[in-house]
């Protein structure tokens, strides 16, 4: 694969996880306007609504961007390990300790503070998504309700170079493949729930699907996988059927697919013009540079303008929307300033810190 072709992916990428923010806030204003609620059956508002389809592509896009690093660049488990942590770590910690400031001094979250100490500690270390609310109530969303997808981030960082050490040999990859899948389906008959699919084992098939997906890319690349005109069809045809049978997250990820493939510009022409328009502007650039300190500062806003305007101006439901979308458009600017100050220090620290790992003898790679 050429370089520009690399990053041409690149972009496109950043751009549709730009989007994939966008798609979650505008969820949790429809969530807090209670537009779902007051136009019931409305499918539109049902869609725009579910902030966990856009979260779900976010998961296999993860999978896809960590099973390249993986596979390109391995490094050392702690190496890795160390620069995603801090590439997580100091927003989501700042985000937690704000809604913990904010949350603690609102009435409707009596039922959480009961067990604060075991959120915060499960909070601190990122693993408060993998307890099921069977356990812990309210455990993957307490004080910082986006935290839950988070967590589930880390757990999947924390497995994921074995993963890929398993994809890269002959004989261990079928096992890998059918040991996640028979680990996905005990952790469903489990007698647990979770409020939300924190636990990574109940996300496990999409990480796959986004590492497998990047490593059928390669061999597409290196002429060792057919990816002609059948091969794009049968692409068309799988998106088709998971949008029949409502799997949307799976479907977005496949039209991704169709898009990354070698030639896609030359068999598709206007779809593809329309893709790299939609995915390369300033605008989608710019929320992809900035989409996960969105991601995560967002909903504490919005609660917070909800409440006030609720109890202050008795603005509630679709009355509110107006001012729940000014909160949002103020997120903007607040996630910048988290980009700027907090999450891009924390991943150059990390960047420092690895490269004296690095330096110092002894470590090995794990790919």
């Amino acid at each position: 694969m050429s370089l520009q072709t690399t990053q041409q992916r690149v972009t496109d990428l950043d751009g549709l996880r730009g989007w994939l923010a966008l798609w979650v806030v505008n969820a949790h204003v429809v969530q807090f306007a209670l537009l779902r609620e007051s136009f019931p059956g409305n499918a539109l508002f049902g869609l725009l609504g579910n902030g966990e389809l856009a979260v779900a592509v976010f998961v296999i896009l993860s999978g896809y961007v960590i099973g390249r690093q993986l596979r390109v660049a391995p490094e050392p488990y702690d190496v890795f390990i160390l620069r995603r942590f801090m590439r997580l770590y100091p927003v989501f910690l700042l985000c937690f300790a704000a809604g913990l400031a904010v949350y603690s001094n609102l009435p409707m979250f009596d039922g959480v503070k009961e067990n604060l100490p075991d959120h915060a500690w499960l909070h601190v270390l990122m693993l408060h998504g993998a307890v099921p609310d069977t356990w812990l109530p309210s455990s993957s969303t307490a004080f910082l309700k986006p935290g839950w997808s988070v967590s589930l981030e880390w757990q999947f960082y924390l497995m994921a170079p074995f993963i890929a050490l398993g994809l890269s040999l002959k004989r261990w990859r079928w096992g890998v493949l059918l040991g996640g899948a028979g680990l996905a389906l005990l952790t469903g008959a489990l007698p647990l729930e979770w409020s939300k699919p924190s636990f990574v084992l109940l996300c496990l098939h999409l990480f796959l699907l986004g590492m497998l997906s990047d490593r059928w890319l390669s061999a597409v690349e290196r002429g060792r996988l057919p990816g002609d005109a059948a091969v794009r069809w049968a692409i068309v045809v799988a998106a088709g059927g998971a949008i029949a049978l409502r799997d949307l997250p799976i479907a977005c990820w496949l039209v991704a697919m169709l898009m990354l493939l070698p030639d896609t510009a030359r068999a598709w022409g206007p779809v593809t013009t329309l893709w790299q328009g939609a995915m390369r502007n300033g605008l989608a650039q710019y929320l992809g540079r900035i989409s996960y300190s969105l991601y995560l500062c967002h909903y504490l806003v919005l609660e917070l303008v909800a409440f006030l305007s609720a109890k202050y101006l008795g603005l509630v439901g679709p009355k509110a929307l107006p001012v729940l979308y000014l909160a949002a458009l103020a997120c903007v600017p607040l996630s910048d300033l988290l980009f700027r100050t907090v999450e891009m220090p924390g991943i150059r620290l990390g960047k420092r810190l690895a490269a004296q790992r690095m330096a110092a003898p002894g470590p090995t790679a794990l790919s």
